[in-house]
């Protein structure tokens, strides 16, 4: 680790020593030389609140990317997946409904319903319990902060990996508002819009909403429905009351829908090379195509809605308090089957249903203008209820389980005999999660001097869980959807299973941040980072097993920031080093999902976002990211490589994998992306041509590192054309997005021996084209 940090301090100090001549240079009217460049065409600067009060993105000690709600639609970046192309280590991947977000390595690899994130995404201030929130759309944004590393002093649970906040617009002081059309192919039409204002002297209000309605990239071979289809509905209120200068209350309210057939498992072939899936031996029809898919669903219906307040008064100009609280309902209904055959040797019905209830009070105390205080306390409570069942074929386990020594003859017999078309129960899971965390925390930045800050801070966290869960394999009963389980082992009946429990556990937690920071120079930003991030332990649901631990990471970090030659050329870079003990790993165990706490992991990286602005036309944008993610002491055993360890023994400790060594999960090594754009001044506007291209390096989508289960490098191009009107009133903007059409997963998973070992996986999308106008007031 130490040649590591020294090698990044000498990269990191270069470009300071070389500029800092230069920018010693500069015009040292700071506060007038900035607003003057921005008016000339140099690179703007944002605004963010990362540490919960405002401050510029160069001046904030945290690797933090923001992104406008104008470059938002100027890029067409609808959502999480097309942030990510945007932002160095910053991934996104997907199994069935599962939204899986990755900062630097580090993200959601639950493989049943009802874990929890690592990344912490954030909505106008609100927690967002479940993964699945990442399929939801942005609209009517301000800006987007993707903080990376972990966050554990201001933003506590689930924060281990980093935050992202979506902060959407307020309603504002005079009457404003748009309205986006957009068409595309296949059938894409969308639409959003928002107005806003006041409404009298002391109360402004804002609504906004919006729709996509897309056919599939594909088709059902079976049904002919379409699959990858998109149907979406949001709108969200916003009223602003201020009576007077020193308190404003602001409330919040908005729902989502997503009733379409994404999602869902496509057969990819064999999960393991050497081995014949179940689908192939039976000769079961799959679709030639990857975006198709064949037998029951899939289906995806979302439905979500919340409310939040937000209280700020101002007890004195260096006083000030306040008080956020929200209630958020989630509902997921995932229909699908797992095999992605014509045969349908499967359904599979997933019901997730979430009631999350947060409030937080903070105080905000300037000391003079060298001490700002943050303290505050902090509370959730969720109850998240999560069933899956998988119905199977006969045929499924007619051979491979009528001679199970476990079972009595005549269950053997019975088994044997099974109608090989007919689905039975097989799996079926069940389980409430009641979640109580509390937290306290503080903060303080104390600048020294005018060059030289310390950052000091400390969250101190206690989270109590308790579960109520059930577990059932049935062999014999025909299958019916949400019949009652019959949790127990009964071999006489063909029952099978862990039965039910009940159980409570609690963890603690103080995790600690220290950041110094430095101004050697104008336009010169320097800080170093320690800090530490924790994610509860918890249940698989499901599982029936003992509660896994708790997580620790431990981040070493160092970056520098700099805005040069008035402001024409920005260079941001970050190095870190984590250590990461008790990860959470999930694995297969026959028909178990189990999950346990791997060892150790180190984690180690360099991020950099360049961006030059050589003339008011030309914007040029590069980022890059080298990630260096193992496993270590960790030992488990592949199910769809049974004989591993016979042929590799020396790879192998007791009978399992050796993992040490192996790549974290969705971590590409490397990362690299850039973007050229041209504005091009004309009597009717300004009309700005830009293309973007990123490369991304290998994908292991599981931590046995096969490359069946992985995504080969691949190349992203996407290119974009601009309008803006004169007046600024009205804009277009065309795209194409994945130019060469590549066909690429977004995630694969291998299923039960059952089945053979049958690679399923999900693709990103097809080459697509579109078009969209606002007009704004």
């Amino acid at each position: 680790m130490k040649g590591f940090l020294l090698s990044t301090v000498a990269m990191v100090l270069a470009v300071p020593l070389a500029a800092g001549a230069y920018a010693q240079t500069t015009s040292p009217a700071a506060g007038p030389a900035a607003a003057t460049d921005q008016e000339q065409g140099g690179i703007v600067d944002i605004i963010v609140t990362a540490e919960r009060r405002s401050s510029s993105v160069q001046a904030t000690p945290i690797a933090i990317s923001a992104v406008s709600g104008d470059s938002l639609r100027e890029k067409h970046i609808a959502d999480v997946e097309s942030l990510s192309t945007n932002i160095p280590n910053l991934n996104f991947s997907r199994i069935a409904a599962d939204a899986r977000i990755s900062i630097r390595g580090i993200g959601y690899n639950a493989i049943a319903p009802g874990g929890e994130p690592r990344v912490a995404l954030y909505l106008d201030g609100v927690y967002q319990a479940r993964n699945q929130a990442g399929f939801l759309g942005f609209y009517d944004v301000d800006r987007i902060e993707v903080l990376r590393g972990p966050q554990g002093t201001l933003y506590g649970r689930n924060a281990i990996a980093g935050t992202i906040n979506i902060l959407t617009r307020d309603p504002g002081e005079r009457l404003n508002g748009f309205f986006t059309g957009s068409v595309g192919d296949y059938g894409l039409v969308g639409t959003e819009g928002a107005v806003g204002g006041p409404l009298s002297s002391t109360v402004q209000a804002r609504i906004a909403f919006n729709t996509v309605d897309r056919n599939g990239y594909g088709k059902n071979i079976t049904t002919g429905e379409d699959v990858n289809d998109e149907h979406s509905r949001s709108v969200r209120g916003k009223l602003k009351f201020e009576p007077s200068s020193a308190f404003t209350f602001t409330l919040i309210g908005d729902y989502s829908r997503v009733n379409d057939h994404s999602g869902g498992y496509r057969s990819a072939g064999r999960g393991n090379s050497s081995i014949a899936s179940l689908v192939e031996v039976l000769g079961a029809a799959v679709p030639t195509e990857p975006q198709d898919a064949a037998g029951f669903g899939p289906r995806l219906r979302i439905n979500t809605y919340g409310v939040s307040g937000q209280a700020d008064l101002e007890l004195s100009p260096d006083t000030k308090v306040t008080l956020l609280s929200s209630y958020r309902n989630f509902k997921v209904r995932q229909r699908t089957n797992i095999d992605g055959s014509a045969a349908e040797l499967s359904k599979q019905y997933i019901n997730e249903d979430s009631d999350a209830f947060s409030t937080e009070l903070r105080l905000a105390q300037n000391f003079g203008d060298s001490v700002n205080l943050l303290v505050g306390g902090y509370y959730f409570h969720e109850k998240n209820t999560a069933n899956n069942e998988v119905g199977f074929k006969g045929v499924v386990f007619s051979g491979a389980l009528s001679h199970a020594p476990f079972f009595p003859p005549a269950v053997a017999t019975a088994i044997a005999n099974l109608d090989p078309n007919t689905l039975y129960e097989f799996y079926g899971s069940f389980g409430r999660v009641k979640t109580d965390a509390y937290a306290i925390f503080a903060q303080a930045h104390v600048q020294f001097t005018d060059q030289l800050a310390l950052d000091l801070g400390g969250r101190y966290s206690n989270e109590k869980k308790s579960i109520f869960e059930q577990h059932q394999v049935d062999l014999l009963d025909p299958f019916v959807p949400f019949n009652p389980l019959k949790p127990g082992f009964n071999p006489a009946l063909g029952l099978i299973g862990n039965g039910q429990g009940s159980q409570s556990t609690s963890w603690h937690s103080f995790d600690p941040k220290a950041t110094i920071s430095f101004k050697p120079a104008q336009g010169i930003y320097l800080y170093a980072t320690y800090s530490r991030g924790f994610k509860a332990g918890g249940y698989n649901i499901g599982g029936i097993q003992p509660a896994f631990r708790p997580e620790k990471l431990t981040n070493y970090e160092i970056g520098l920031k700099t805005d040069l030659f008035d402001r024409k050329l920005r260079v941001n870079l970050a190095a870190f080093n984590y250590d990461y003990k008790d990860l959470q790993e999930n694995i297969v165990q026959g028909i178990q999902l189990v999950t346990i706490n791997a060892a150790k992991a180190r984690v180690r990286g360099v991020e950099a976002e360049i961006t030059a602005r050589p003339t008011d036309a030309l914007m040029i944008q590069i980022n890059g990211a080298y990630l260096d993610g193992k496993y270590k002491n960790f030992l488990d055993s592949d199910p769809s490589h049974p004989n591993y360890c016979t042929v590799n023994p020396t790879d192998c400790v007791g009978g399992k994998e050796n993992l040490a060594g192996n790549q974290i999960t969705d971590a590409p090594k490397y990362q690299i992306g850039g973007e050229i754009g041209y504005t091009i001044n004309t009597g009717f506007g300004n009309v700005t041509p830009r293309a973007s291209v990123t490369w991304f390096d290998r994908i292991y989508f599981d931590h046995y590192n096969n490359i069946e289960r992985s995504q080969p490098s691949r190349t992203m191009v996407n290119l974009y054309l601009g309008w803006e009107s004169k007046d600024g009133s009205w804009n277009a903007s065309a795209y194409i997005k994945n130019l060469t059409d590549d066909t690429y997963f977004v995630g694969t998973n291998t299923n039960a021996d059952l089945l053979l070992f049958q690679r399923t996986a999900a693709y990103g999308p097809p080459r697509t084209f579109g078009l969209s106008v606002t007009k704004s007031f």
